[in-house]
């Protein structure tokens, strides 16, 4: 009687442990057998890109710098790297890398200097900015009819924004006026989007979608006024993209 009852909860005990690990493992090999490549590219527009600080009496002259703040449209080209994995029948969840990069785009603003504001005189400031980011995105995806696959996607990571050509419209031999240095920013970036992919082939994905960024801060380095450093900057502490983005994926 006890070796009967010994056996069968024996064979309970091994039941209880082994349903669960096989549905988990039968879960991990259908969600682990899909790689995912995609790459993307399109336009992104910033309307808040820009410096405005004012810098006090410096060799005798003061300082205001303003941005234009115009909208600056640019393109975009990106890279992803990961895993699909299957969270219901008709839902999905793409997890990996994200590589973004834009191209370089030119911002443009005012600078009103002078001794005294009765005499100030107003010049144009220019530079151009490099933005790169490396992030986790998460991209969660429903199947709908007709292959279609409308998505939400989140991302956060770090961005390296490369800020360089600084120049300005001050005739260089009348005044002078600071020259700021080339600078690289790390900082902290994130995305949210929406948008729909759509069967082309049974492994192969064409997309569109929208998505809205922060890049994080961006900073010229320090000011020299004819080779005399001012030790202080012009800095952003965010710059926010709007991005429309076309996208292939690809299924393994």
């Amino acid at each position: 009687m006890n070796k009967k009852f010994l056996l069968s909860l024996s064979l309970l005990a091994t039941h209880a442990i082994a349903s669960p690990l096989y549905h988990a493992t039968a879960w991990m090999h259908q969600a682990f057998a899909h790689p995912v490549v995609a790459i993307n590219g399109g336009l992104f527009n910033t309307g808040n890109a820009g410096f405005n600080k004012t810098f006090p009496m410096i060799n005798e002259s003061f300082y205001v710098y303003h941005g234009d703040f115009d909208n600056h449209t640019q393109g975009i080209l990106g890279l992803f790297v990961g895993s699909d994995y299957q969270l219901q029948s008709n839902w999905h969840m793409q997890l990996g890398l994200a590589y973004n990069q834009s191209l370089s785009f030119h911002t443009t603003g005012t600078i009103f200097q002078g001794a005294d504001v009765q005499s100030a005189d107003n010049y144009e400031y220019s530079y151009n900015t490099v933005s790169r980011q490396f992030m986790l995105v998460g991209k969660f995806q429903k199947d709908a009819k007709l292959g279609w696959h409308p998505y939400g996607l989140v991302g956060v990571g770090a961005s390296f924004n490369s800020t360089k050509s600084w120049n300005t419209t001050v005739p260089p031999f009348l005044t002078f006026t600071p020259e700021f240095k080339s600078k690289t920013n790390s900082a902290f970036t994130y995305q949210l989007g929406l948008g729909v992919d759509i069967d082309v082939y049974p492994q192969l994905r064409a997309g569109l979608g929208y998505r809205f960024a922060d890049l994080g801060r961006n900073d010229l380095g320090n000011g020299t006024i004819d080779v005399v450093s001012i030790n202080d900057n012009l800095k952003q502490k965010h710059v926010y993209t709007n991005n429309l983005i076309a996208e292939l994926t690809y299924l393994f």
